[in-house]
């Protein structure tokens, strides 16, 4: 059976508070259907698939989880639970499981009380407007298509002094510190498919909270009050611009979302909506879903850490720590000492493993007293050790797959350009288009050269390659802004949580690089340098100062997509040292200039310049066989082929094909060619490569590309 590939991210539609008719109040009568309220306002959203975010989003953390934890009720039982001994069994078996369910993921909370449930089911099979009538009763029990949360702080306390009585709920909220109604949304007999949910994170907007970005519509002779208890409004999500949109595809019965409807931490609170998914397929089944929505309390939020995973790992003074959740069980042979590690998300943390300590077996020659050492890790070339948790690029070299912030780059390649790219990976969403033309406005205007940078570069002999110009030059615009200057002696750290400073010195380091990069090229090649212009995109700015006329955008746009491919790749030896070197706190300027440094190595950027000058050294395609045979011999490295990540081909590589493709008529008029074709013949087929698992990189081909443009 053939595996069904999901797509990372998808577009759809639905609604937000969209403010009242008369400016007052909102309200609406169920008894009449009469309301003053404006019809939600219908958005245009991108959302992106959990099931490809790294890392997962985590209840205790971001207030939804995606859940793998079938339930022993079937689709006959759910579709039952209209009638009392329906309700009855969901209440007396479905309840526990959902209980049992929040448990697992928070490592244990101090109560779950159940409150109620809700089975919803579309009726129809078009697309129903995110825009109809919020006052339709009947409309309550299909998907709602407008964002929302169930309950604010007022009306939470309400649910539960309605649930377990006024006294007792007084007696929960002064013991425990955090509570939640916690969804535990289940879609019955088919995957939901049609009209998913979906979460509105506003992980970006700093202290969101439910008077600001919430709007509240009063009820009145609302039908639902004899068994929900009463709800005098509804809180309905008022537009932002930095919320991002987050659903499952193709969510299975055995699945479910778990999630905060309702936190006393109002970061945790997670609006919600079924939305339109405009790839949903033309025969996919209406949706049914049901929602068990119970509240949990439990101690201190802060008590909560790493998915459920209490970090105390040791058993010392034989009393032992509960760890919750996967652990390694440690015997140290030195002590007998036993020791419980926590695994989380397949790794163990170093401070977990430093509790491990054993005397020294050479003591101070002073006093002669026992000296403790904690255990050390010892990794050379970190090929075992990760140093960052990250979810801006994951890697599945099993498969081939390459994902920046959770979008394949198949689709960024296809449909999205360099700047919007960049935007992606280092703020986490994609651009509105008010914010890309921030963007591309700020990095143009910092991309004309100061004269010092154009000496310094012009300074060198032209025969100089092309890296160490490019690294001069990079060099001298340390030394020309005037901010970074500054950093460098101001005891007020300038870039330390200081995000403004720091992402608009980030914009200027693009700049920079890139017109040094157009400097130094112009210097190389004895042409003039042209200045850039608002208006134009990083790419069309960088051959606008080569002098590369582009009126039809034909090259930009290959060089475009060519970028996007190079836009990241995980945490390489260059992304490394850049890390390593912002640790002190610098500018992000003298960061890049590390981490070019550090690419400079036949290892790394530099293989891309190899591979070509290896098929010059080569000449003719008579000369391939041997030069095959050397490599086996280990005479010779054959760059651009094998990658220490991927076990399959590289997916760069795959798409530069497709380029080749675009440019094949000025391509094949590069005798080269034919030479690199024949290597990959030869690579593909031959045992040696084939049972190490050699492929082709994105470094062999690429080079054809920047020769025919």
């Amino acid at each position: 059976m053939a595996a069904v590939v999901l797509p990372p991210t998808t577009t759809g539609t639905l609604g937000l508070w969209n403010g009242t008719k008369d400016g007052e109040a909102g309200y609406i009568d169920y008894a009449t259907g009469n309301t003053n309220m404006n019809r939600p306002k219908e958005v245009d959203i991108v959302a992106h698939d959990i099931r490809h975010i790294s890392p997962q989003p985590t209840l205790l953390k971001n207030g939804y989880q995606l859940t793998d934890i079938p339930t022993s009720v079937t689709t006959e039982e759910f579709l039952n639970s209209q009638t009392p001994e329906g309700k009855k069994h969901i209440e007396d078996v479905y309840f526990p499981e959902c209980a049992k369910i929040i448990e697992k993921i928070t490592g244990g909370v101090g109560l779950v009380i159940p409150t109620s449930f809700r089975l919803r089911e579309q009726k129809g099979n078009t697309k129903q407007s995110t825009n109809e009538k919020l006052g339709e009763v009947e409309a309550r029990y299909a998907p709602r298509p407008v964002a929302h949360l169930d309950r604010d702080t007022p009306t939470a306390i309400m649910l539960l002094k309605e649930t377990v009585g006024a006294e007792k709920a007084d007696e929960l909220l002064s013991k425990y510190k955090h509570w939640a109604q916690v969804n535990t949304w289940r879609p019955i007999g088919n995957p939901a498919t049609k009209w998913p949910l979906c979460f509105i994170n506003h992980d970006r907007i700093p202290n969101w909270d439910y008077d600001t970005h919430v709007g509240h519509i009063f009820s009145k002779n609302d039908p639902l009050v004899a068994d929900r208890g009463a709800k005098p409004y509804v809180c309905v999500v008022k537009h932002d611009d930095r919320y991002d949109y987050h659903y499952v595809s193709s969510l299975r019965p055995a699945e479910c979302l778990v999630f905060c409807s309702f936190d006393s931490d109002p970061k945790l609170a997670m609006p919600h909506s079924a939305f339109w998914d405009n790839s949903t397929p033309d025969d996919a089944p209406n949706r049914r879903s049901i929602e068990p929505i119970p509240i949990a309390v439990s101690g201190a939020a802060t008590n909560l850490k790493m998915n459920g995973v209490k970090t105390q790992a040791n058993e010392e003074n034989g009393v032992a720590t509960e760890i919750i959740g996967d652990y390694l069980h440690v015997l140290d042979s030195r002590t007998w000492k036993t020791y419980k590690i926590p695994i989380s998300d397949n790794f163990v943390r170093a401070s977990d493993l430093s509790v491990i300590s054993a005397p020294e077996v050479r003591q101070s020659k002073e006093s002669g007293a026992e000296r403790v050492r904690k255990l050390a890790v010892l990794d050379p070339g970190f090929q075992h050790t990760a140093c960052k948790e990250s979810a801006i690029t994951l890697i599945d070299g099993e498969k081939g797959e390459l994902w920046f912030r959770g979008m394949r780059i198949e689709d960024l390649f296809r449909h999205y350009d360099f700047d919007t790219t960049m935007y992606l990976l280092i703020w986490g969403h994609l651009p509105t288009n008010e914010e890309k033309e921030r963007f591309e406005y700020s990095m143009a205007a910092a991309a004309s050269p100061p004269r010092a940078v154009v000496d310094a570069i012009q300074a060198l002999p032209r025969e100089t390659d092309m890296y160490s110009i490019l690294l001069t030059g990079l060099a001298a615009y340390v030394g020309t802004d005037t901010e970074m200057i500054t950093s460098r002696h101001n005891p007020v750290l300038t870039y330390h949580n200081n995000m403004a400073h720091t992402d608009a010195a980030l914009i200027r380091t693009i700049a920079y690089t890139a017109t040094a990069t157009a400097v130094a090229y112009c210097h190389k090649r004895n042409i003039e340098f042209t200045q850039p212009k608002q208006g134009f995109s990083l790419v069309e700015n960088f051959l606008l100062m080569i002098g590369i006329d582009d009126l039809d955008k034909k090259i930009s746009r290959t060089m475009d997509r060519l970028w996007i491919l190079y836009a990241d790749h995980e945490l390489s030896c260059s992304t490394a040292a850049s890390l390593h070197t912002a640790s002190t706190l610098t500018d992000p300027l003298s960061c890049v200039l590390a981490m070019m440094v550090a690419g400079a190595g036949p290892l790394h950027v530099g293989a891309i310049e190899l591979c070509y000058e290896g098929l010059e050294m080569l000449g003719t395609v008579d000369n391939v066989p041997a030069y095959i045979e050397a490599v086996k011999a280990r005479k010779f490295r054959l760059f651009g082929y094998g990658h220490r990540v991927y076990k399959t081909k590289d997916p760069r590589a795959t798409r530069i094909e497709e380029l080749m493709e675009e440019h094949k008529e000025a391509i094949a008029a590069d005798p080269l060619l034919q030479v690199a074709m024949e290597i990959d013949k030869q690579a593909n087929t031959d045992p040696y490569f084939v049972e190490r698992e050699l492929k082709l990189n994105a470094d062999f081909y690429s080079c054809f590309i920047y020769t025919a443009l």
